[in-house]
């Protein structure tokens, strides 16, 4: 799943978040600034099905282009999503 891209400013800080699901739920959703439109920020068409989720975040801009790789599980109700790897390249 395609999400539409976070845009920030040379020298701009920001947090990236690519998932999340409330602890007392079994499931997780994929999160962009589209779920603030959303009710409990929960986007049926970004709902993540399954246990092990892989996300690719590029990071373009003057004089750098990169990508990294998350990986991360959920563990279903009465879990928060645990990170699990997030490797560079």
């Amino acid at each position: 799943m395609e999400l539409r891209p976070a845009k920030f400013n040379i020298g701009e800080k920001r947090e990236l978040d690519i998932a999340f699901k409330y602890a007392e739920e079994p499931k997780c959703f994929a999160v962009n600034g589209d779920n603030w439109h959303s009710v409990d920020l929960k986007d049926e068409k970004k709902q993540l099905d399954g246990s092990n989720f892989m996300a690719k975040i590029r990071l373009r801009g003057p004089h750098i282009d990169t990508t990294w790789t998350v990986e991360f599980r959920n563990q279903g109700i009465y879990h928060q999503l645990e990170p699990l790897k997030c490797v560079e390249g």
